[in-house]
């Protein structure tokens, strides 16, 4: 290897505070005025060092003198510059569309990054892809080619990757400290966080951990209400006050330490009860993205859920209770744009394919094309070529099982022995791929039950013009379905998945399926178009474009949740507490839920699944702890206080009393032969203690649940989640 002096620059420049660096490196590319433009760029964009590999004289015409500013590091072999940049901790990053490449608006560019250049004709050898550590792509808005020259291709990626190591202070979405996040929930999902306002209710440990969770990855403002003053008991179980701070108001200790761990979250504290602000200030929750009530006691709880419910403002409502935690999620109804519960059946059109994908098909003369061509020509391509000929000699495509098995049987003859010139077999992936699609292609592909659900939902055919974007949609693509896609497909997407293909076909493939979704698209907006102008929309406040890309992205992975009340749960009771029922009897009123609940399945279901595992002792299904704090509620009600707690309980007799509760609860949940005495006198053992550890995982359960439901991505709970210290098990109920 012969590596210029500049080369331990670059190293000590990666390793040291300065931009993260990167690197231009060019194995193959020709043309001397190419190699002087990227010069040109690499200049411009701030690149460490132009990379080159092997021997001769370097051309620099069009540099237009910038090779006097950028420095030249020569290889003799790419081998020796893989290993050399390695050794610094670079990625290799090849410019090529391939099938695992991201786009240059995804790909997020951290770290020390060597970007790999391929020849003007071909690209990327096999050679110089296999030493690569990822792959980026350039997308294409116009149609007529299907590439770009290598300079101009540089020159894109330098900016995107200069641009990426700027930090926006105007957007934390393009903030370094939230990449790793933002890869999970992507940019609009940080921008849906960012501009987020979360109120907790009582700042004790349980509540503060949830909160420090939601600050860390960049909430907008937090509102913290709490009318306690700090404690010794404080000290002793929440991280977010100290000694020093016993006798201030809890809500401004714990919110300027929370505060302290990131400046771009702003927030304020309420110094009141926050039972006193549910009853006497209602208005106030109006405007938050998200409430959090923590430890709060059953009557404000049943009161807060009605005042949220009436607002459409979600709840999380958590506690801990001693090695015991559950959280509740309450909320009329929840969307998904992205629920991301499964990888969506790619739907590539073959049964019935679009113009351009029928052109691609019949330009291909499978008889006659070279067996370079043969043995990576798409499936896609291969399965609608191959239809053609099935229907034209059958009368028709295969819809019996019998004839679709058939019909795959078929297209693996269709095969050709290729050999090397040493005569060592070629084997024909993209013909295996064809068989393992063939049985299916002449079926629609099947609607998600979720999607399914969505489509058919009531909702869409009385659409108001206040109604959230995601209805809009929803009909839009309804009615895209019914009209353009007669009643099977949904709009085209111009992602395709992994296949066997050379670059210039998967290219080829791509642009056809690119030019239908940019079609469907149109049609999916006049559909949008129709509807809003029928629920009176105002025209100067339309869909974003980016909303509608969103959504038809993910339009195979939606999903709507309607949760059940609190207090449809709760007036399922045993305990005869009229404040309680009074509260349950307004939430009624207010079209909350009915007077009287009903209790659900969930329990007995959660003991059956364990015993059906072959679990003889269920005594710890987490489930059955749901019903013995429903017995410690009641136990509260009825007292004033929670049992074992207070300046000296009897705890024999407290136990009693609450296995009563809880025998008349766990009757009505139809588990009375599996919940016990040791039950009552371990929750009353307890004495309602927020102990950190339990308050630690909770914290941490509530606020990745509040960024589902924030960013509209991933499935939430529904609708408890109860947490097993004593087992470290844990279970999800909908109660």
């Amino acid at each position: 290897m012969a590596a210029s002096s500049s080369a331990e620059s670059a190293a000590a420049a990666a390793a040291g505070g300065e931009r993260v660096p990167f690197w231009v490196l060019l194995n193959g590319v020709s043309k001397a005025k190419n190699v002087g433009n990227i010069m040109r760029s690499a200049c411009a964009f701030g690149a460490k060092a132009l990379v080159v590999v092997g021997k001769g004289h370097v051309a620099t015409f069009g540099s237009k003198g910038t090779n006097k500013h950028v420095e030249v590091i020569r290889f003799e072999a790419l081998e020796a510059a893989i290993e050399h940049f390695h050794a610094l901790g670079a990625r290799i990053l090849g410019v090529e569309i391939t099938s695992d490449a991201l786009s240059v608006a995804d790909e997020p560019f951290d770290g020390p990054t060597v970007l790999m250049m391929g020849n003007e004709g071909h690209g990327l050898t096999d050679k110089q892809k296999a030493v690569c550590d990822g792959f980026v792509y350039i997308p294409h808005f116009g149609n007529g080619t299907a590439s770009l020259n290598v300079s101009v291709a540089a020159g894109v990626v330098m900016h995107r990757f200069a641009s990426c190591r700027i930090e926006d202070a105007r957007s934390m979405a393009s903030s370094d400290k939230y990449d790793r996040q933002t890869r999970l929930w992507g940019a609009h999902g940080q921008r849906a966080l960012g501009e987020a306002r979360i109120c907790l209710l009582n700042a004790g440990p349980t509540g503060t951990e949830s909160l420090k969770n939601l600050v860390l990855p960049g909430c907008g403002f937090v509102t913290v209400v709490d009318g306690e003053k700090v404690t010794e008991g404080d000290v002793g179980n929440n991280f977010f006050v100290s000694r020093a701070d016993i006798g201030s108001p809890r809500a401004e200790v714990t919110l300027s330490h929370l505060l302290e761990m990131n400046p771009d979250v702003s927030g304020e504290a309420r110094c009141v009860d926050p039972s006193d602000l549910i009853g006497g200030e209602p208005g106030f929750f109006e405007g938050f993205s998200l409430v959090i009530a923590s430890q709060l006691q059953r009557d404000a709880l049943l009161s807060l859920s009605a005042v949220l419910w009436s607002m459409n403002v979600p709840l999380i409502a958590v506690r801990s209770y001693g090695l015991v935690g559950s959280m509740r999620i309450a909320r009329p109804v929840h969307v998904c744009f992205e629920a991301k519960e499964a990888q969506a059946v790619a739907d590539l059109r073959i049964a019935n394919p679009f113009p351009a994908l029928q052109a691609f098909a019949d330009a291909v003369d499978l008889k006659s094309c070279d067996d370079e061509t043969h043995r990576h020509l798409p499936y896609p391509v291969l399965l609608v070529k191959l239809m053609g000929e099935y229907a034209a000699e059958h009368g028709g495509q295969p819809k019996t099982f019998a004839q679709r098995k058939a019909f795959a049987k078929w297209v693996g003859t269709q095969r050709r022995d290729i050999t090397t010139d040493e005569g060592v077999p070629i084997w024909e992936e993209n013909f295996d791929e064809a068989v393992a699609n063939a049985s299916k292609a002449s079926l629609p592909t099947p609607l998600r039950p979720d999607v399914a659900d969505v489509l058919a939902d009531a909702k869409l055919d009385a659409l108001e013009s206040t109604d959230d974007d995601f209805w809009f949609l929803a009909r839009a693509l309804r009615d895209f379905r019914a009209a353009e896609g007669k009643g099977e497909s949904l709009p085209v997407s111009a992602s395709l998945p992994d296949m066997t293909a050379t670059t210039a076909l998967y290219l080829r493939l791509n642009e056809a399926y690119k030019l239908q979704a940019t079609l469907d698209r149109a049609a999916f907006c006049a559909h949008l178009e129709r509807a809003r102008e029928a629920a009176g929309c105002d025209e100067k406040r339309p869909v974003s474009e980016g909303v509608i890309d969103r959504f038809l992205a993910s339009c195979q992975s939606i999903k709507v949740m309607r949760y059940r009340p609190i207090a449809m749960e709760l007036s399922a009771r045993a305990a005869e507490d009229g404040a309680a029922a009074a509260a349950a009897d307004a939430a009624a009123a207010d079209g909350e839920a009915e007077a009287q609940g009903q209790y659900t399945s969930a329990v007995k279901e959660a003991v059956a699944e364990l015993q059906m595992m072959g679990e003889t002792n269920v005594s710890m299904c987490p489930a059955l702890w749901a019903v013995m704090l429903r017995a410690a509620d009641d136990f509260q009600c009825a007292t004033g206080r929670f049992p074992g707690a207070g300046a000296s309980p009897d705890l024999t007799a407290d136990a009693a009393e609450v296995a009563k509760y809880a025998a008349v609860h766990a009757a009505g949940y139809g588990v009375a032969d599996h919940v016990t005495e040791e039950h009552a006198q371990e929750i009353t053992r307890y004495g309602a203690c927020e102990p950190h550890v339990v308050a630690a995982t909770m914290g941490a359960v509530v606020a990745q649940e509040a960024v589902k439901l924030l960013t509209q991505q991933y499935v939430p709970v529904d609708n408890t989640f109860i947490f097993n210290g004593i087992a470290t098990t844990a279970a999800v109920a909908t109660l």
